[in-house]
């Protein structure tokens, strides 16, 4: 009996360390039209100057994946999320032991199994449940991964829809090291630039596609390949500032600066990230001296090391 309460103790105990060292893992999305927040029904330009505006996007991401603290891998189960109207949110991905996320795959889209599933057999509020009805195209369709709808031409009085469907569209995304730890939570911060959404597209014709060709196939291309999302990093936190980096010179005037730690010149590849945190330029440091070609602003260095440290540094350029 003694023997028997002592293994029920230690398994007590070893749940709640484990627990202990959980950390919640949040992926939060922020819509943008360029650095503004995303409006429907906004004018907007895509990089071929054709003139739109926005009524409708909603779209899916599904089947999260987190690999970590190299070489560990857990698969979010029953991760699906519709997005409404471009609406901000955040989603958990669950309570994990991790320590450091190495990178995160997810899909633009739903996958094959689930994409020709009936909406009746989900619970009531899943998002690919009956209320999803504007996103299921049909058994044989499956569902809309991305509806995007609005207003082209040049009076802005023409009616435009893209529906991306089928299996082949799905767009699968890996994101390298795309988190920060906030208030013990792992944060994965997306910045998604839907003024992006249409580069590429001839918008000045009538558009109306539903399907897997033409003008859907660049909407899934523009949600896949980091053209609309990106990872923001926090640049104004105490976890960016590190003592024994020291950059010369600070503010910098011309085009050249030193970076030693330590006393000793550095070495390494660099990732530039500016005052949005987003990502900007990959720069080789050799012997110390890093070559800037960059507008006025503040930056952050960032430098990953072979053992998995981070080292990072902030400078001005004036």
């Amino acid at each position: 009996m003694k023997n028997r309460c002592l293994l029920i103790l230690s398994f007590v105990i070893i749940s709640f360390v484990s627990l202990q060292a959980q950390k919640e893992v949040l992926l939060k999305v922020s819509h943008k039209l360029g650095s503004q927040p995303f409006e429907l029904e906004k004018p907007l330009a895509n990089n071929l100057g054709h003139a739109f505006t926005i009524t409708r996007f909603d779209y899916y991401l599904s089947n999260f994946t987190i690999y970590h603290d190299s070489g560990k891998e857990v698969k979010v189960v029953d991760s699906y999320v519709l997005v409404r109207d471009g609406a901000d949110f955040t989603y958990s991905l669950g309570m994990h032991d991790i320590a450091k996320i190495d990178s995160v795959v997810y899909l633009v889209g739903i996958d094959s199994l689930h994409n020709h599933s009936d909406p009746s057999t989900y619970a009531h509020g899943h998002p690919l449940g009956n209320q999803a009805s504007d996103m299921h195209w049909g058994w044989t369709g499956g569902y809309r991964f991305v509806a995007l709808e609005g207003k082209i031409g040049t009076a802005l009085d023409k009616n435009f829809q893209i529906h991306c469907l089928f299996d082949r569209l799905v767009n699968r995304v890996v994101l390298p090291e795309p988190s920060y730890v906030d208030n013990d939570k792992i944060m994965i911060h997306l910045t998604a630039d839907v003024s992006k959404i249409a580069d590429g597209l001839d918008m000045t014709q009538q558009v109306w596609e539903h399907g897997d060709t033409r003008e859907p196939v660049g909407v899934m291309k523009n949600m896949g390949n980091n053209k609309v999302f990106s990872v923001v990093y926090p640049v104004n936190t105490a976890d960016l500032k590190v003592s024994d980096m020291k950059v010369v010179p600070n503010p910098v005037e011309g085009d050249f600066v030193t970076i030693s730690k330590e006393g000793k010149p550095y070495n390494g590849l660099c990732i530039l990230y500016n005052i949005m945190g987003k990502s900007i330029a990959k720069i080789q440091i050799t012997e110390g001296q890093l070559t800037l070609k960059l507008p006025k602003g503040e930056y952050v260095g960032e430098i990953l090391n072979s053992d998995g440290r981070i080292d990072r540094f902030r400078f001005v350029k004036l």
